[in-house]
């Protein structure tokens, strides 16, 4: 059976290098898309050679229970035909293989951030008789989930397998900074176990098709580290491949470390370069080390070159094989509709209607005008254009108002209650020249010594007062709904969305928490400076942080992130020019235009006018003056008044004429 699932592992690489997926013989990795894996897995069960036995099941055992990337990656490489035996432990999976219990056995083996997975590391060399004839290379997505109800705020314990909790630390120090964790035997067994425990207070991190499996709520998406996360899979079998044209091999080897230097001349010799290289202690002695070889010739590894590096003493031949990557963030299959705007837009919106022509010519690979996924990044502003300024004024300005006012905090001074009254007096009027600037300087200083935390508590109490001058909703509800559709849907259409404002991002960061879903590292904004609280005047190149340190607001603030200074910050966090940007400003003018000037992809930019004068605090004349100006510039305009069916939703009433 297994010969026959090898010959017809090698028509569906047959498959792709009639499709083009596979760049043979110079590409070093098969990248497979979403759209492409139907094809290429029928390709090679239509395969019209006359095998007998064909149509025999393939056994598969991995790291289980369900849910786990292992079993993505198992599913991903294998005919739809394939029994998937989920086991409690890689060396069982292992033992079924070297039993005949199953024909492959599919185990983790590297992750970006985490490194060798190194009770994995040691199970394959543990198994003399198994050999790799595969390998998949999965992105890694991990989700935050827990039982129905709970919310981030609940959680004070997090479970996952240890590389789960490595790849989300970052994540978890930024929004669970006081949760403890709980390691697992694999992601799924965390969310199974949050699953039996009904305990709103323990979340798991998982793959995000757990959730649904577990019957949990998705909590956080993507709480990694970076999007470039990624795992390597080895497939093992009791047989290796036979075939000249594999461009990988593996080999184990057990010597002392001072040995190591004379295997890796010998692969050079060979003519093979090293793609990793993964140590374990041997355990004899010290100094004795195993050590797992993956080596790489894109023309193919002969045998001839196995032989020159197999002749050395202690090192074994553990597999030939070719290497798969699956792209999560693929394109769309040609001809496929993309998810487009509806739900709060109104029937014939110009502004909808141009954004979903857009879509459509963009997410289809047939169209001249398709953006790689990679390469699909959205840019929003965030007050006037996805939440209310109108009245009274913008989020960030409220909170420090609210805060001036009413904490009786010892960091405030009459300067600042001058500044937050000056707020308030100007309410749902024309802004004062120079309040941006007044405002963020008096705010860093008055938040001066508090951490990030304390001040999202700030905002995150700010955010359950009521809304000025609207009657049924609170302050951290008053977002645009069309516009929260518009973010939403960008998302589900492949694109990477950034929010960039000139309001202190860690304000916003918190503004944004059960709207916007995106990572913390996702919003640019007016940056406050930090200190740790034993620095002191130290300059922070000559002060090494100590156990015992906190980092707190030192008071300084570093000019607001509007203009071009939004078009600076974009090239320098994201890297790459957006192709498409959300604005209501002239603030937001230099980010807009940078976005359709000498784009390579089609690109577009739009601005929101306050043009609604029954349902928000609108200028309508003054929006037909910017109307005609935007067009000009290419820009789009999108109409309060005439393209929102609502604004904040049913039930939410204008109260100030």
């Amino acid at each position: 059976m297994k010969k026959i699932f090898t010959m017809t592992l090698l028509c569906v690489i047959a498959a792709m290098l009639v499709t083009g997926v596979y760049a043979a013989p110079n590409a070093q990795t098969v990248t497979v898309e979403k759209s492409d894996e139907e094809s290429v897995l029928s390709a090679a069960s239509s395969t019209e050679a006359p095998i007998a036995g064909e149509s025999e099941t393939v056994m598969v055992s991995f790291l289980g229970p369900e849910g786990t990337y292992t079993e993505e990656a198992a599913q991903f490489w294998f005919q739809s035909d394939e029994q998937l035996n989920p086991k409690q432990t890689v060396d069982d999976a292992i033992a079924d293989v070297l039993s005949g219990d199953a024909d492959y056995a599919v185990i983790p083996q590297e992750n970006t951030l985490g490194g060798a997975v190194v009770s994995y590391v040691d199970a394959l060399i543990g198994a003399e008789d198994a050999y790799v004839v595969g390998e998949v290379v999965l992105p890694i997505s991990q989700t935050l989930m827990g039982v129905p109800g709970a919310s981030l705020d609940d959680i004070k314990t997090v479970c996952s397998h240890v590389q789960g909790l490595t790849q989300s630390a970052q994540w978890r120090a930024e929004n669970l900074p006081d949760a403890i964790t709980e390691e697992m035997p694999s992601t799924a067994a965390a969310a199974s176990y949050v699953a039996e425990q009904q305990d709103k207070s323990i979340a798991a991190i998982a793959a995000p098709g757990a959730a649904q499996l577990y019957g949990l709520e998705i909590l956080a998406e993507n709480v990694q580290i970076t999007d470039a996360n990624k795992t390597r899979f080895y497939v093992l079998s009791d047989q290796a491949i036979e075939d000249e044209s594999l461009p990988r091999a593996v080999f184990v080897a057990a010597c002392e470390g001072s040995q190591i230097s004379d295997i890796i001349a010998s692969v050079s010799d060979a003519g093979l370069e090293l793609v990793s290289l993964h140590d374990r202690p041997e355990g004899s002695r010290l100094g004795n080390y195993y050590y797992v070889i993956e080596v790489e010739d894109t023309a193919g590894i002969s045998d001839e070159q196995i032989s020159t590096v197999s002749a050395l003493d202690n090192i074994r031949f553990a597999g030939r094989f070719d290497t798969a990557e699956k792209n999560t963030k693929a394109s769309e299959p040609a001809g496929s509709e993309p998810v487009l705007l509806s739900e709060y837009w109104t029937e014939g919106s110009a502004a909808a209607e141009n954004i979903n022509d857009y879509l459509r010519a963009v997410t289809d690979v047939s169209s001249p005008d398709y953006i790689p996924v990679e390469d699909r990044i959205a840019v929003f502003d965030l007050d006037g254009t996805l939440m209310s300024e109108t009245y009274p004024f913008c989020f960030e300005y409220m909170v420090f108002a609210d805060y001036a006012l009413n904490s009786g905090s010892d960091t405030i001074t009459d300067e600042f209650r001058a500044v937050a009254q000056e707020i308030m007096d100007a309410a749902g009027k024309a802004k004062p020249d120079g309040m941006s600037t007044r405002q963020a300087a008096v705010g860093a200083i008055a938040y001066k010594g508090m951490t990030m935390q304390e001040l999202a508590e700030v905002v995150k109490n700010f955010k359950t007062s009521e809304a000025w001058g609207f009657s049924g909703m609170t302050r951290g509800e008053a977002y645009y709904k069309p516009m929260v559709e518009l973010f939403e849907k960008l998302q589900e259409n492949g694109f990477t969305v950034y929010v960039v404002t000139a309001t202190e991002r860690n304000i916003v960061r918190e503004v944004i928490k059960g709207t916007l879903n995106i990572p913390p590292s996702h919003v640019i904004g007016t940056e406050y400076g930090y200190t740790a609280t034993g620095q002191g005047p130290a300059a922070d190149a000559d002060y090494t942080f100590k156990p015992t340190d906190q980092i707190v607001f030192d008071g300084n603030y570093y000019g607001e992130n509007a203009k071009t200074s939004k078009v600076d910050a974009i090239v320098r966090e994201i890297g790459q020019q957006p192709v498409l940007a959300f604005g209501n400003s002239s603030g937001d003018l230099a980010m807009e235009i940078y976005t359709i000037s000498g784009n390579p992809y089609r690109s577009a930019a739009y601005m929101v006018l306050a043009d609604d004068e029954a349902r928000e605090y609108g200028d309508s004349a003054g929006a037909a003056d910017k109307r005609a100006s935007y067009e000009d510039m290419g820009i789009v305009v999108i109409s309060m008044r005439d393209d929102f069916k609502t604004i904040y939703g049913d039930g939410v009433l204008k109260n100030v004429p």
